[in-house]
């Protein structure tokens, strides 16, 4: 897989969504809302994003 290539994006349960991405240095991990706007973006260890997504209900796909 690439760097910053899409991993895998989830809904979340208010109707927004998570894109996960590759870097070289973790997870990036863009956040939007049930409009489809950009409402943050943050980088974050795979480990943290693991967390995350498990926490969501859902695995994230390596």
């Amino acid at each position: 897989m690439l760097t910053g290539e899409t991993l895998q994006t989830i809904q979340t349960p208010d109707s927004g969504s998570i894109t996960a991405r590759r870097t070289l240095v973790g997870m990036d991990l863009e956040v939007k809302d049930e409009n489809g706007d950009t409402i943050a973006t943050v980088v974050v260890s795979e480990r943290e994003a693991w967390t995350l997504f498990r926490a969501l209900g859902v695995e994230l796909l390596a």
